[in-house]
């Protein structure tokens, strides 16, 4: 990678050059490519890849963050279907003794009713 870094680099100066001479000859202005300027394109392209590497870890750190966050719900959401399938039993019980209650209420209801209308014609 950093050979291939190199290379881009001198290609660049080199370029930076001959459009530089273009310039001159098209322009008749001067622009002066020195070893500062190669000093400064590195130091920039140091700053671009740090700024990159910093999002880069960001990304994956969020990334992680989620891969863990969603691991946990899927723990809890199975302790919670087997908490559910635990009481289901149970449910099915309560339900039972719910209808069957329901049953007695509505005879009681029924005889309630009929001594009502014996009450209401006395």
């Amino acid at each position: 990678m950093k050979a291939a870094v190199v290379t881009v680099m001198v290609d660049f100066q080199v370029s930076v050059t001959e459009i530089s001479e273009k310039y001159l000859k098209q322009e008749k202005r001067v622009f002066y490519v020195t070893p500062t300027s190669y000093l400064e394109l590195i130091s920039s392209f140091i700053g671009t890849l740090k700024q990159q590497r910093t999002a880069v870890h960001q990304a994956k750190w969020r990334y992680d963050v989620g891969i863990e966050k969603i691991e946990e719900a899927a723990g809890q959401v199975a302790a919670l279907q087997k908490d559910l399938e635990d009481l289901q039993p149970v449910l099915e019980k309560s339900a039972k003794e719910t209808s069957e209650m329901m049953i007695r209420v509505e005879g009681e209801q029924k005889k309630a009713n009929e001594k009502q209308k014996l009450v209401d014609v006395e």
